[in-house]
């Protein structure tokens, strides 16, 4: 197959986040906290108590797998 040789010379390579246009965000996730999902259901309506795993944005985001989760429970 001709030419078929010049596109294993070729580099391809991906480019940065950085070089095409993203930076780091200045937003910070409070890291989860597994702790307290046993009683989750007896306070998660109590506003006052600070009971959240604060998964929600770790999720989202992906800075966290579901399989990387159950793993840790």
């Amino acid at each position: 197959m001709p030419g078929f040789e010049k596109l294993l010379t070729i580099e391809n390579r991906f480019p940065t986040i950085e070089e095409i246009g993203f930076k780091n965000s200045e937003i910070t996730v409070k890291n989860f906290n597994l702790s307290q999902l046993d009683h989750y259901s007896d306070v998660r309506n109590l506003p006052s108590v600070d009971a959240t795993s604060y998964l929600l944005p770790h999720l989202r985001f992906g800075t966290i797998g579901i399989r990387d989760l159950t793993e840790k429970l």
